[in-house]
């Protein structure tokens, strides 16, 4: 496979120009609560759109709000494609998605949500949450693959909750100020990657791994995360890697000391901790994304040996 490698030049924090499209967005519509639970509910509604991959249905410029009710959107059972942009949710909890086989898009949104989560998904795969943001209350995944979550401001909630996530990809976000975890991992959450996160001021810590494996950790920028404690935390001996082993490059730690072994994070090490985040950096990236974690895990190599397990992973980043 020929991957083409460009240089870009990064800022000190990935999000520092970051504004959601969706705060620019005159929103046209008002809504209390949209439910649907079969495919023919989206054309009841009125939503434009015929379901397929090429036209999707399509929900925009909603502002979604009430005081009754307790949550904006519920899709759940359907196989039709569908896109949600351009709404703005202040409401209790924002989307709920359960049980769809087809993809979603939930993008250019704003999230001023409650308990317990701006976006709420289970039992679903081949979704794409990309340029929105949060306060308040972050996202919930439970029993989910190939989520890919892209350029999204996560700002003062609680934590970012991952139970059973499997082949998922998690680039250029930014977890600000959390006042939990920034990202929970747990229970046979595995294979997937995050890459070129920031992580500002989590109260607890930026990310904590328990009972997961085979998740690649690289280029993140970690800063004063913990509250003077650990950045983050990995409960799991060996079982996850904080490093790009073919690129030999690890994450940006403002805590890190110099210490030759790496970065420590708990039960594992970052090997090749890049130090603090330099005001910038020229990071190498490519010219192609894969639409799945898979095709990129296959792309670059998964090496599973017997006495010890060394993942290669690059990932193909989409020039934008």
């Amino acid at each position: 496979m020929f991957v083409c490698i460009i240089l870009l030049v990064l800022p000190l924090k990935p999000a520092k120009e970051w504004k959601s499209k969706a705060i620019e967005t005159e929103v046209t519509e008002l809504y209390t609560y949209i439910y649907i639970d079969s495919n023919d509910d989206f054309i009841t509604y009125g939503f434009p759109g015929e379901g397929t991959k090429e036209n999707p249905y399509l929900i925009q410029n909603r502002w979604m709000t009430s005081p009754t009710w307790d949550t904006a959107i519920y899709i759940k059972n359907i196989d039709k494609h569908f896109v949600i942009k351009n709404c703005d949710f202040i409401i209790e909890e924002g989307l709920i998605i359960r049980n769809i086989t087809s993809t979603a898009k939930i993008i250019n949104n704003t999230f001023d949500c409650g308990f317990p989560a701006s976006i709420s998904i289970r039992d679903s795969a081949n979704i794409l949450i990309e340029n929105n943001s949060m306060v308040a209350h972050s996202c919930y995944f439970n029993n989910v693959s190939n989520i890919r979550m892209y350029n999204n401001l996560i700002n003062r909630t609680n934590n970012l909750e991952m139970y059973q996530v499997r082949e998922s990809v998690f680039e250029n976000n930014s977890f600000l100020n959390g006042v939990g975890v920034g990202i929970l991992i747990k229970q046979n959450s595995n294979y997937n990657v995050f890459v070129s996160n920031l992580f500002y001021r989590n109260f607890h810590s930026a990310i904590d791994i328990e009972n997961s494996f085979n998740n690649t950790l690289f280029w993140n920028n970690f800063t004063d995360n913990g509250g003077g404690n650990f950045q983050v935390y990995d409960h799991v001996f060996q079982g996850n890697y904080w490093y790009n082993e073919t690129i030999m490059e690890g994450n940006w730690w403002s805590d890190y000391n110099g210490d030759p072994q790496g970065y420590d994070v708990g039960l594992n090490w970052d090997k090749y901790p890049l130090g603090k985040f330099p005001e910038e950096t020229t990071t190498p990236t490519t010219t192609e994304k894969n639409t799945t974690l898979r095709d990129a895990l296959i792309g670059a190599g998964l090496i599973i040996g017997t006495v010890g397990i060394s993942v290669v992973v690059i990932w193909f980043k989409k020039y934008r």
